[in-house]
C-alpha cells in the first residue's frame, strides 16, 4: 500500500512497482489512510514522505498504532536527522528521492518478507470484566450491551489491538484525534476515565485498562 500527497505521484507508483509484481494500494495521508488500512490490511506500507511536510513523523506514528505492516518511507529529506527520526518513530526502511525503482521494488520485497504474522481478523476479546466484538463494534459486561461514544470506541480499539504493549499518550493521540493533538495528554486521561467508569468492576483500581507510570497505558484481558 502506498500512501502520499501527490496523486499523480501515487499513479505512476502503481503502475512502475505493478511491474515488479507488487499489487498496490494507494491512499492520501490522514485519517483516509488510517481507515484504508485498517480495511485491507496491507503486507507493507510505503510512505511518499515531502521534506516539507512538518506533521509526517505524526502520520507515522498513526499508522504504528494501527498496524504491524513494516513501513518504508520515501522521501526527499536526505539528512540523517530525518533519518533518525523515522526509524524512532517505527519507520522499517528509508530511501531518498530520486531512487530507482527496481531499488524501491527490492526494498519492498525485503519488507514484506520480514513483515510480522498477522493477529486474527477482528477478535473478539474476552477480559474478566467484559467482552468486546471488534468486529462488530461491540462491548458487553454482564451480559448487557455497553454504549460507548465514537471517541471511546477508537480510544479502546487501539488498546485492544495492542493488548499487552504498553502504548504510548502521543501514539493514543496521533490515532484517535490526529497528530495535531499530540500535546493534550489530558484528553487520554479524560477518556480512560471514561471508559473504565462504563468496563471496570472497581474503576479507581483499574484491572483491565491500565496505567503505566510515565510510559503510557495498555489493556491487560
Amino acid at each position: 500500500m502506498a500512501i502520499g500527497a501527490r496523486s499523480e505521484f501515487l499513479r505512476y507508483l502503481h503502475q512502475a512497482l505493478g511491474h515488479h509484481g507488487h499489487n498496490l494500494a494507494t491512499s492520501v495521508p490522514g485519517d483516509h489512510a488510517v481507515r484504508a488500512v485498517t480495511s485491507l490490511h496491507p503486507d507493507v506500507i510505503l510512505l511518499d514522505w515531502s521534506s516539507t511536510d512538518r506533521i509526517a513523523l505524526g502520520q507515522l506514528e498513526q499508522l504504528r498504532a494501527w498496524t504491524r505492516a513494516p513501513v518504508v518511507v520515501l522521501s526527499d529529506n536526505d539528512e540523517v536527522g530525518a533519518m533518525v527520526d523515522a526509524f524512532d518513530h517505527g519507520a522499517y526502511d528509508y530511501m531518498t528521492k530520486p531512487c530507482a525503482i527496481s531499488e524501491l521494488a527490492a526494498r519492498l520485497h525485503a519488507a514484506y518478507r520480514r513483515r510480522p504474522p498477522r493477529p486474527p481478523v477482528d477478535p473478539v476479546i474476552d477480559a474478566a470484566s467484559f467482552s468486546v466484538d471488534i468486529g462488530a463494534q461491540t462491548v458487553t459486561r454482564d451480559g448487557q450491551r455497553v454504549e460507548l461514544t465514537a471517541t471511546e470506541w477508537k480510544l479502546l480499539e487501539v488498546l485492544l489491538r495492542h493488548r499487552g504493549t504498553t502504548v504510548s499518550s502521543r501514539t493514543l493521540l496521533c490515532a484517535v484525534w490526529g497528530p495535531a493533538y499530540t500535546h493534550e495528554a489530558h484528553y487520554v486521561r479524560i477518556y480512560l476515565h471514561r471508559l473504565r467508569q462504563k468496563l471496570e468492576r472497581d474503576p479507581n483500581h483499574p484491572r483491565h485498562l491500565v496505567t503505566q507510570a510515565r510510559k503510557g497505558y495498555r489493556f491487560v484481558p
